[in-house]
């Protein structure tokens, strides 16, 4: 039983720092629209890594759904 808590530990704290970091990001990010370069440039050093822009865009794809707006791509096929 202590095992499992104690294995459980890193992964809600995991969690934690992962909605905590996710809502500082979101906040900041337009609802429509370009997003400006300064929210893709994570750290600071001028240039956008594959990395940060894939965060960016997981993000805000996220808070988009969260919000119940549609989202773009493939429609799935209707199963009747």
């Amino acid at each position: 039983m202590m095992k499992k808590l104690v294995n459980s530990i890193p992964l809600v704290l995991f969690s934690f720092l992962g909605v905590a970091s996710f809502s500082t990001i979101s906040a900041e990010l337009p609802v429509s629209g370009p997003v400006p370069f300064a929210n893709y440039d994570l750290d600071g050093n001028g240039s956008i890594s594959e990395q940060e822009f894939t965060q960016v865009r997981s993000e805000r794809m996220a808070s988009k759904a969260a919000q119940g707006r549609p989202m773009k791509g493939p429609v799935p096929p209707l199963h009747l």
